[in-house]
Formats: C-alpha cells, sequence, structure tokens
C-alpha cells in the first residue's frame, strides 16, 4: 500500500520494496523464485541512485546469509578471456545444478561452445556463447520459447539460492544440525538427509541460521541506510512475536 501511495507522486526508479520471503514461521516450504530474484537484485545493486526502500514488520525477524553472499562474485564482458571449463567449474562452485534445459534460476546447461545459465539478479536467463576461450556473445532469453531477446554487453554472476551444497558449507550446516538438535536422530530428518547427499530440498530455509557460521539481520544488510519507521509499528512488532509462538505451539 505504501509503495503505490509513493509511486503516485515519486518516479518509480527511486522506489523499491523488499518482498517477505512469504513462509509462515516453522513451515518447510521455500520462497518463491519471485522473491529471491527480487531480494537478489536488491542486495546486489550498485546503489548508484539512492532510493526509498519499503519492507515488513516479517522481514524484520528473519535471519538472512552475510551480505556478501548476495554480491557478484564474477563479473565479465565480451571478448574477455574465458574458457568453457573455467565459467562450469565457477558454476559448479557456485552450486548451480546443471540439466539438460534451464527452467529455474540456479541452473545451468551446456551445449559445446554455449552455456545458458539463470542467475537471481536477472529477469531472464543468460546464453553466453564461448569461442578459442573467448566471451563472444552474451545474450538474454525466453526459457520457454528459447528465443533471444536482449544482447549484452556485460554480465555477473552470483549464488543462485540461499544453500550453497559445497564440501564447507555442507559441513558448516551438519555441525550446527548436530550441535543444536542433540536430542534428534538426523535419520528422521528428510531435509537433513537431502541435503547432505548435496541435493537440494523444499524447505531449506528453515535451517538457513545452520547453513551459516553467522548470519545477517534486515538492519544488517542495509546498515547504509536511514531507517524510519511506522507510528505504529511497536504494536506490530509485538503481535508479529505472538503469532509467531502461536504457530509455534500449533506446530508441536
Amino acid at each position: 500500500l505504501l509503495y503505490n501511495e509513493l509511486d503516485s507522486y515519486l518516479n518509480s526508479d527511486l522506489i523499491d520494496y523488499f518482498p517477505e520471503n512469504e513462509i509462515l514461521p516453522y513451515d518447510h516450504f521455500s520462497s518463491p523464485e519471485s522473491i529471491l530474484k527480487d531480494r537478489f537484485r536488491i542486495l546486489n545493486s550498485e546503489k548508484v541512485v539512492k532510493k526509498i526502500l519499503i519492507t515488513t514488520i516479517k522481514n524484520l525477524f528473519e535471519r538472512f546469509p552475510p551480505i556478501g553472499f548476495f554480491k557478484s562474485i564474477q563479473n565479465l564482458k565480451i571478448a574477455d578471456k574465458l574458457s568453457i571449463e573455467q565459467l562450469v567449474n565457477t558454476l559448479d562452485d557456485l552450486s548451480y545444478e546443471k540439466v539438460n534445459r534451464i527452467e529455474s534460476i540456479n541452473q545451468y546447461s551446456l551445449r559445446g561452445g554455449i552455456i545458458d545459465v539463470y542467475t537471481p539478479i536477472y529477469n531472464q536467463p543468460l546464453r553466453i556463447e564461448i569461442f578459442d576461450d573467448q566471451v563472444e556473445s552474451i545474450r538474454q532469453f525466453d526459457p520457454d520459447s528459447q528465443l533471444s531477446t536482449e544482447k549484452l554487453t556485460n554480465f555477473s554472476l552470483t549464488k543462485g539460492a540461499l544453500t550453497s551444497l559445497d564440501s564447507s558449507s555442507l559441513k558448516i550446516f551438519k555441525d550446527n544440525w548436530r550441535r543444536y538438535f542433540q536430542d534428534y536422530d538426523e535419520r528422521q530428518c528428510e531435509i537433513f538427509q537431502k541435503l547432505n547427499n548435496g541435493n537440494s530440498a523444499e524447505g531449506s530455509e528453515i535451517y538457513l541460521p545452520l547453513l551459516f557460521n553467522q548470519t545477517s539481520t534486515f538492519f544488517e544488510l542495509f546498515n547504509s541506510y536511514d531507517f524510519i519507521k511506522s507510528s505504529n509499528m511497536d504494536n506490530l512488532v509485538s503481535e508479529y512475536y505472538l503469532s509467531i509462538n502461536q504457530r509455534y505451539e500449533d506446530e508441536n
């Protein structure tokens, strides 16, 4: 509502909305892809133009990965030296899933000297053509029709999901899980077993604080901003805190 009101008076390019994850407390579901894309885009922006960022009380309660997790890992342009092997290794290190045809973010496919990759900071996946160990062309394309929609001169790579499946990240998760749930049998936890086997798992966000040695609050992610709170913010915080406790009771 506030976003729409401001949009009536200001240039829409000066306003942004950091969305909720659309997951109820203690739910075993994952955020919609559109939410992840918006969050990665905002957190990976260069902030060249100062924006008004709007969010909700719920996001103040959430634990996020460290700010560096969302930032670009690699920035490349046409004519840069890059081999297929180097790009594939980078995507594997970032825990992208190799598929025959891209359908969602955090995936890549390989056909000869062409790599399709769907990183969350772009609205559409990228098609990168490499010839003689050099970036020859960069295009965005429609994943349904497979037709190119826009030519680019450069691109950036970021993490594609909130869960990293490399060995060091999985070790952090397993150590933290076993320390926190000492009285529970990990063999009975489907999410634990899937992650332990190096597979993505629906609802793994519920264990996000265990996936990192250090997490961030909303205030830490946006510490360069000035914060303005609504007049009834204290009441909203109390209400949401009560709803978290009620969800816990309901789930147990």
